[in-house]
């Protein structure tokens, strides 16, 4: 049996990527040909194919250079790089695209288009590429598999139609099979992303806590995944003095600081201009009090009978006041790099 990879021309389109383009089907077009170069040459030496695409090609690059690169200025090139196309209508581009894909799929193939991002592009956007593809459906040798996040893709169809409109049956109307993809366990997820090599390490641990907590996607994930690895020296800082301290500091603050940064900006101004008291005992009293992270804190902060969520709120108190200890990660340094500016209360 043949591979899906021998059996198949696969095509990426991040939609998001190219959703400042005016035409989606004249994007694809672009991206499919951009994506195999043989096939480029293959349409230039080709009379029929090359005559086919040239006017609507040369529409597509005058319309994507803002009308820098004119159309006139097109015309007498010969070679495909300098050439874009300018097929008037929608059938006349479909019946374009299906040639194209036809002169490609050599040897019975498919061609397996994925359409990525689809629900962070504009509204206006996401609404006329999925009009474009259902004019694929037709062709038996295209598979289109879009990615999306559906729900979200639902409310970005009911903001271009109106609040009254029912984005997710209109994206039913669009698809034939829907499978849902269901990270079960974040924290493995996380694990893997962040190469830990410890199974129970408490950094990761505690990271974990955060995004269960505030109820991470995969997208954010992604995201402290991103600032945790900027951070990771400062998070993974390890001190022979003052080591209750520092792991406040850079185990438990500085990841719940990225969280709040991904999660709500407001929520990560209050904690950086030294109003984040609430915050922390909130997430302290829903998700670790009586749990074996509790034992495991109160171990580390050696605090026996001391409250340990006051020491850590105390502990916070001082690192976002600037009462640095040099042998304690510097906190407002580390978040410096996380890339927003907040503006601290400074009386002087």
């Amino acid at each position: 049996m043949k591979t899906l990879n021998q059996n198949s021309i696969i095509i990426y389109y991040n939609a998001w990527e190219n959703d400042d383009h005016i035409d989606p089907l004249e994007s694809i077009i672009y991206n499919v040909l951009n994506e195999f170069p043989k096939y480029k040459d293959y349409i230039t030496n080709n009379k029929d194919m090359f005559n086919l695409f040239k006017d609507c090609m040369i529409n597509f690059v005058e319309k994507s250079s803002l009308g820098i690169i004119k159309s006139e200025n097109l015309k007498s090139l010969k070679s495909f790089q300098d050439i874009a196309d300018s097929i008037q209508t929608t059938e006349e581009k479909k019946v374009a695209f299906n040639k194209l894909i036809n002169s490609i799929l050599i040897g019975n193939k498919r061609l397996i288009l994925i359409i990525d991002e689809l629900d962070r592009c504009k509204p206006a956007f996401a609404v006329k590429l999925l009009e474009t593809i259902k004019h694929f459906y037709n062709n038996d040798n295209i598979t289109v598999i879009v990615s999306t996040n559906n729900s979200e893709l639902s409310y970005t169809i009911k903001k271009f139609y109106g609040e009254g409109f029912d984005g997710y049956g209109y994206l039913n109307k669009f698809y034939d099979l829907i499978i849902n993809l269901e990270c079960e366990d974040i924290k493995q997820y996380v694990q893997n992303a962040l190469n830990f090599d410890n199974s129970t390490y408490f950094p990761e641990d505690f990271s974990f806590l955060i995004l269960k907590h505030y109820n991470f996607s995969l997208r954010e994930c992604n995201r402290f995944i991103f600032f945790y690895n900027i951070l990771r020296d400062y998070i993974e800082f390890e001190s022979r003095v003052d080591k209750e301290e520092n792991y406040i500091v850079s185990s438990m603050l500085l990841p719940f600081a990225i969280a709040l940064k991904i999660k709500s900006i407001d929520k990560y101004s209050e904690f950086m201009n030294k109003n984040g008291q609430k915050e922390i005992e909130q997430f302290l009293t829903k998700v670790i009090d009586g749990t074996e992270m509790e034992r495991l804190i109160k171990e580390l902060l050696q605090c026996k009978t001391e409250d340990y969520k006051q020491i850590i709120i105390k502990c916070y108190e001082k690192m976002i006041n600037g009462e640095r200890n040099i042998h304690v990660t510097p906190f407002l340094e580390a978040n410096s790099m996380l890339g927003t500016r907040i503006q601290i209360d400074d009386e002087s």
